[in-house]
């Protein structure tokens, strides 16, 4: 069985952040131009995966967000890239994170009383 790989871990604005590389089921043949790409893969010169970036908060995950057909020489330059997929999707788990735990208040409490 396939499985994930944590790559890289952060906190950012009291959330844990985590970014894995998932196994990529997509065949890369017809996702570029140049099948120089397809053989590099295919040789393990580049990986090819999913990304996967959650946010957590106390071990409990409120948002994932995932990104298929990626491909680089090390994983980690996925997270490195600045302004690039990671930053968004970091950007977007933390957002609806918040999102998750604004509703869990907002349904345990009423008018500021426990429910």
């Amino acid at each position: 069985m396939k499985t994930s790989a944590l790559i890289n871990t952060e906190i950012v604005d009291g959330f844990t952040v985590r970014f894995y590389t998932a196994p990529e089921d997509l065949d890369p043949v017809g996702q570029f131009h140049d099948p120089k790409d397809v053989e590099d893969i295919r040789e393990g010169r580049i990986t090819w995966f999913s990304a996967v970036v959650e946010a957590s908060k106390l071990g409990i995950v409120l948002a994932t967000e995932y990104l298929g057909g990626c491909a680089y020489k090390d994983p980690a330059d996925f997270v490195r890239e600045s302004g690039g997929y990671y930053d968004d999707m970091r950007d977007t788990v933390i957002r609806q994170a918040r999102e998750v735990l604004r509703q869990l208040n907002e349904k345990h409490y009423v008018r500021g009383v426990p429910m």
